[in-house]
């Protein structure tokens, strides 16, 4: 039977609002919704030691500008992200582990261009899955969590309609819908509980492919909880990304948010 060593499950249902009326931005009125979950499981199956992790986060805006025709429903935080590990401990610092972890959105992606929305992304339209070995290092105690992994990874990226990040440039007359690369992946995670009311979690994500190991694509994520209540409180967010296919420069989004807050 299954050893459990660690589990966590968070889930969060916030909100944010605004409305302004002067000179600087006219008139704007708007309205967000967003549901998150994080789930962490940690158990001990004989002599090895398997972490699996589901996480998803979706949000809907309502938006209403004067410069624009009409108002607009937008979704945001539209991501879904599953991962299991298994590692071998040895008894040294660093254990061999092997990874597999799958990126998608939930439903549809839109940016604003002029006064319309054009669709970027959908579900399963791209998708990203990643397999990793090598050699991975986690500590843990009440209050602090931490978690280091390096090792090579092969990496797979499908489209269908949305081909971004699978489309090659150089060669204009074809579309890539899909996109191969090996490299090395460096993934790092660090859970700080500073009481029972506030905590900070980070994670970092870096990948360079052997094809140009001077490119990489990176992300940063950022969340400080703060408790009013025993289910009620404030989330701060910050994200950074950065992936050339994307955008040629730092990509990042920040937000505050206020609603409930659960540790299942």
């Amino acid at each position: 039977m299954p050893l459990i060593l660690y589990s966590q499950a968070k889930f969060s249902l916030t909100f944010s609002q605004s409305l302004i009326n002067d000179w600087q931005q006219g008139e704007k009125l708007a309205f967000e919704l967003n549901n998150s979950f994080d789930f962490k499981h940690k158990f001990k199956i004989d002599t090895l030691i398997l972490n699996a992790s589901l996480k998803y986060a979706i949000g809907i805006q309502y938006l209403k500008n004067e410069k624009l025709h009409s108002a607009l429903i937008l979704p945001t935080d539209n991501d879904i992200f599953g991962e299991f590990q298994l590692s071998y401990p040895l008894g040294w610092r660093l254990d061999p582990f092997f990874s597999a972890s799958i990126r998608t959105q939930i439903t549809e992606s839109f940016i604003i261009i002029k006064d319309s929305k054009k669709r970027t992304a959908n579900l399963w339209d791209p998708v990203i899955s990643m397999q990793s070995l090598g050699f991975a290092y986690s500590s843990s105690n009440p209050n602090v969590n931490l978690s280091f992994r390096c090792g090579v990874s092969f990496k797979q990226t499908r489209s269908d309609l949305h081909y971004q990040l699978t489309d090659d440039i150089k060669t204009k007359d074809i579309i890539e819908k899909y996109r191969a690369e090996s490299g090395i992946e460096i993934k790092s995670e660090l859970l700080m509980k500073f009481n029972e009311l506030s905590s900070y979690n980070t994670s970092i994500e870096l990948f360079s492919s052997f094809q140009k190991i001077s490119s990489f694509t990176g992300r940063w994520v950022n969340s400080f909880q703060f408790k009013i209540w025993s289910y009620f409180g404030i989330i701060v967010n910050l994200d950074f990304t950065y992936d050339e296919k994307q955008m040629k420069r730092l990509q990042y989004k920040q937000n505050t948010r206020i609603g409930l807050i659960t540790n299942l």
